[in-house]
C-alpha cells in the first residue's frame, strides 16, 4: 500500500526529473539563427552558396526580425526542425514558415538576376524589400534562361 509519504516523494522526484528533461532539451535544441542557417542550407543544398553569405543573412534578420516571427513561432521552427519526421500538430505551420525563409533568402541573392542558373555561385546582395529591391518579379519572362 502506497503510504502519503511515499506518494509525496514519488510524485517530487517525477515532477523534478520531468523539469530537469524539458529544461536541458531547451539546451540541446539548436538557436532560432542556427535552426536558420541549417534549414537553409539542406533546403537549397543544391545550389553553390557560401555558408558566410547564408549566415549574413541570417543575422541581418534576426537583427531586424525580418520575418516578423513571434517568440512562439520562433520556439516552434527551433523544435519542429529537430523532431522531423514525427507526426506533430501544426506540421503545415512549420513547412509554411520554412519556406518563407527559403524563399525570402532566394530573394536576397543574385539567383533570379542571374537567370536562375543552378550552376552559378549565389552571393548575397541585402534584404529583400518589394520596394527598394532592383528585383522587382523574379518569375517574369525576363529571368528564365534564354532557349538555343
Amino acid at each position: 500500500m502506497l503510504r502519503r509519504r511515499t506518494f509525496l516523494k514519488s510524485l517530487f522526484w517525477g515532477l523534478g526529473s520531468f523539469t530537469l528533461a524539458a529544461g536541458g532539451s531547451y539546451w540541446l535544441v539548436p538557436s532560432y539563427a542556427k535552426t536558420l542557417i541549417n534549414l537553409i542550407q539542406n533546403d537549397l543544398a543544391f545550389l553553390k552558396i557560401d555558408k558566410k553569405d547564408i549566415e549574413k543573412f541570417v543575422n541581418e534578420a534576426v537583427q531586424t526580425n525580418y520575418f516578423l516571427h513571434t517568440r512562439p513561432k520562433k520556439e516552434m521552427i527551433r523544435y519542429y526542425s529537430v523532431l522531423t519526421g514525427l507526426p506533430l500538430p501544426y506540421q503545415y505551420k512549420y513547412r509554411q514558415y520554412r519556406a518563407e525563409v527559403v524563399s525570402k533568402f532566394l530573394l536576397s541573392t543574385d539567383f533570379f538576376l542571374n537567370r536562375m542558373d543552378e550552376t552559378r555561385k549565389i552571393n548575397y546582395l541585402k534584404l529583400y524589400s518589394p520596394y527598394t529591391f532592383p528585383c522587382s518579379n523574379p518569375f517574369s519572362s525576363v529571368y528564365y534562361p534564354r532557349e538555343a
